[in-house]
């Protein structure tokens, strides 16, 4: 009898184990968008990695890793606006809830309702509303709370934390409809040589020592983590 007792408690702790062994592997695989088992197992061209989605005073917007933005006033009226696309003149429009939408003088977007909205030098979003964007030479590393993780090509391979407190447990994934992983590569390279990325026109370029810096300390903290 107690042999029996003794075979029945293994075997539901050695069940346990395998099923919270699971569990964890199942949760490191949705952190990064994939319920593969394989952390950051994706890698995908910023050029192509779906939008950021937050919500700022009752306004969702959507940022891109490019730096480009869209945002989604509400009712379905989905404005699609490449942020800084220009306009004929400085004009204001109201959207279908009475939003006030305005440009700036170069004809982009600079508030919409109460949000106001800044550019950096290449034109790409620096702010919206709370929320501050921060980029290294080729596609955006950190918004609000949330950090993006790149490999030495350019590639987007990881993501941490929460663009602010409107958007705890929003889980993004870069990769669109029906993307199958990529090519995945690993994160560092031993050659600074080989840190190049793709510039939007599809021209290839080769990384600043800050950037490559950048990944290669990355790329060790996440290790460790």
């Amino acid at each position: 009898m107690r042999k029996i007792t003794f075979l029945v408690g293994s075997f539901l702790i050695l069940l346990n184990a395998v099923y919270a062994q699971e569990v964890s592997t199942e949760r490191r695989g949705i952190r990064n968008g994939h319920q593969n088992g394989h952390p950051n197992y994706y890698a995908i061209d910023y050029r192509d990695a779906e939008p950021i989605v937050f919500l700022e005073r009752g306004i969702l917007f959507y940022v891109f890793p490019t730096g480009d933005f869209d945002f989604n006033i509400g009712n379905n009226n989905y404005i699609a606006r490449r942020g800084g696309t220009p306009r004929n003149s400085n004009s204001n429009e109201r959207g279908s809830r009475g939003i006030k939408i305005e440009f700036d003088y170069y004809g982009r977007i600079r508030r919409i309702g109460s949000v106001f909205v800044n550019y950096d030098y290449y034109g790409r979003i620096k702010r919206i509303g709370s929320v501050y964007m921060t980029y290294n030479s080729f596609a955006l590393t950190r918004i609000g709370g949330m950090r993006l993780f790149y490999n030495y090509h350019g590639q987007l391979v990881g993501v941490t934390g929460f663009v602010n407190g409107m958007n705890y447990g929003y889980q993004y994934n870069p990769c669109p409809a029906g993307y199958n992983g990529g090519n995945y590569h690993n994160d560092d390279s031993g050659n600074d040589g080989d840190f190049y990325y793709y510039k939007k026109d599809g021209s290839k370029e080769k990384m600043k020592k800050e950037d490559i810096d950048e990944i290669k300390k990355d790329t060790e903290e996440r290790k460790r983590n």
